[in-house]
């Protein structure tokens, strides 16, 4: 076996395990059985051909072993779960895969540095070397294996215009596609392992982009910051897109200094006075980073918490984390610049990994978390009864959201919650998986302006998609094409998230939906303006394109 580590058959037998296991469990009508061995495999062979000669050592495969086991089990929670047929659980499983991908980098990482520990913390240029290693080992395996498959897919098309069809049978053959995946994919690993200086070559040019582009970095940040107290927080939260805008600065900003900073024991590079630049820049980190935090919590207390602010919620945490651990480098003085980042990145590496695990649990994955939320603002009225979207809770959190709401109307049944009114609204507003059967809780509609003729039309359930239940919608008539007939638009008040719809009347006097309005990402604004009289009707400044019954729209790249 010392002979085998790192050799060509080292990596061509854990390919050919890895693709016999998934081959096998094809077609397996056990989800989470399936999950939890291919998550098995995937990680040990995955952390094997990273870690190549290494893997021998017993504390490493203690880690490896330990770390597969964590990720079948979560795996096997997630795709094995009951309502893994509705959209909501799907995304669940989708969460976990991003998670896995994200923590399974981290723990790799950890695993491949143990060797070196000394103490609670492996050494910090060690860590650094294989977290920026790996990425690029694992880059170059996809590319080798996508760039074959691209070839196979030309040999294929090539001989199908020749009315030769065996090679697209055989490419698209379920074995062949296991077998070719998992052989390429390992001999791309050993090629980046083997090729240290190419590795190296290319972190190095990446680095070099950090050092390049962190100073226009800080000086945006600085920028940014510096405006805030001239034009208030009012129109950040009007956007509707606040958080991923100011955690992806955030973001950028951490991911730069980290490869500027390196393994900390290299000189900086810079003159005195960008340094200056750098450190006022990293201290306006936590801000933008509370920024991001007090807009999501807005809309959480609003509205309550679903998945999609969950998940929001958890990276403005570990974003508050990261960006004070960078402004805390700044203040604490050190032997070198920014030196306490070699203490606090490997913790906040850990503590990422717990989070992104933990997250994924029947305990705190988003789904439960949200349906419990959801139930404790009925529960405590700060969500009146009209306005409980049941649908939301149910469709929108998945298996565990019926569940809870099947909780929640026994406990109505036995008339221990609310009065006899609320009971009686619940009880008749209990939501079906059926959207038609849903569609007909009555219509909360507000008109801005006076009603158009044949208003009364659109309180029916057949008009329109939009659910205009709860809080309801808002209309608004406004002559869209220029033919002195007005148009109406319907603007959910319930969520942002909803587009914007317009209708048209026919000349039997029918009003039906005609499509939607692009490009609006904030609806309570433009509900506001409307309001404000502040919305109004532009004619293009260039008229579409038709060819062959298809409509085209210039795009100027500047204003006429």
């Amino acid at each position: 076996m010392p002979a085998l580590k790192g050799s060509l058959y080292f990596y061509l037998t854990i390919a050919v395990v890895q693709a016999l296991v998934v081959l096998a469990l094809v077609g397996l009508e056990h989800p989470a059985l399936v999950a939890a061995v291919i998550s098995l495999v995937l990680v040990v062979g995955t952390n094997l051909q990273l870690l190549g000669e290494q893997a021998g050592q017993g504390r490493i495969w203690l880690g490896i072993l330990g770390l597969g086991l964590l990720f079948a089990a979560v795996s096997a929670w997630v795709f094995g779960y009951t309502g893994a047929d509705i959209p909501a659980d799907s995304r669940l499983s989708g969460c976990w895969i991003i998670s896995a991908l994200a923590a399974g980098y981290i723990a790799t990482t950890l695993i491949q540095a143990w060797p070196g520990q000394q103490g609670y913390l492996p050494p910090y240029e060690v860590l650094f070397r294989h977290a920026w290693n790996n990425g690029f080992i694992v880059l170059l395996a996809l590319l080798l294996t996508g760039l074959f498959w691209l070839l196979l897919w030309l040999c294929s098309h090539l001989f199908s215009m020749l009315g030769i069809d065996a090679f697209d049978r055989l490419f698209s053959s379920t074995a062949f596609i296991i077998f070719s995946l998992a052989l390429l994919f390992s001999l791309g690993m050993r090629m980046g392992r083997e090729n240290a200086q190419v590795i190296a070559l290319l972190r190095g040019v990446l680095l070099t982009l950090c050092r390049f582009l962190m100073p226009l970095a800080a000086l945006i940040v600085l920028l940014f910051t510096a405006t805030l107290p001239f034009t208030g927080l009012a129109t950040i939260w009007q956007t509707g897109y606040s958080t991923p805008i100011l955690l992806c600065m955030v973001a950028v900003s951490i991911f730069l200094i980290n490869g500027v900073f390196q393994d900390g024991l290299q000189p900086t590079g810079y003159p005195r006075s960008m340094v200056a630049l750098i450190n006022l820049s990293l201290l306006c980190l936590p801000v933008l980073a509370g920024l991001a935090a007090y807009s999501t919590w807005l809309r959480i207390d609003q509205y309550g918490l679903t998945p999609q602010r969950f998940s929001a919620m958890t990276l403005v945490i570990l974003s508050l984390f990261y960006s004070l651990a960078v402004a805390g480098a700044v203040i604490l003085r050190h032997n070198t610049w920014l030196g306490s980042l070699r203490i606090s990145n490997p913790w906040l590496a850990m503590l990422t990994f717990v989070i992104l695990v933990a997250t994924n649990t029947p305990w705190l994955n988003p789904l439960e978390l949200s349906a419990r939320n959801q139930i404790a603002r009925l529960l405590d009225g700060r969500t009146a009864v009209a306005d409980f979207d049941a649908n939301a809770l149910r469709n929108g959190t998945g298996e565990i959201g019926r569940r809870h709401y099947q909780v929640l109307l026994e406990n109505i049944a036995k008339e221990q919650l609310f009065d006899k009114a609320s009971r009686d609204l619940l009880l008749a507003d209990e939501p079906t998986a059926d959207w038609e059967r849903y569609r007909q809780r009555p219509k909360n509609l507000t008109w801005i302006g006076p009603p158009v003729e044949g208003s009364e039309q659109f309180a029916e359930q057949d008009v329109g998609e939009m659910p205009c239940d709860g809080v309801g919608c808002v209309l608004w008539a406004v002559d869209l094409n220029d033919d002195g007939q007005p148009e109406v638009l319907e603007i959910s008040k319930k969520d942002s998230e909803y587009p914007i719809y317009f209708f048209t009347r026919s000349a039997g006097g029918k009003w039906t939906q005609a499509g939607l309005v692009n490009g609006m990402r904030n609806t309570f604004q433009v509900i506001e303006l409307i309001e404000k009289g502040e919305g109004k009707v532009m004619k293009p400044a260039f008229n579409n394109l038709e060819f062959g019954g298809v409509r085209f729209t210039p795009q100027p790249t500047q204003k006429p």
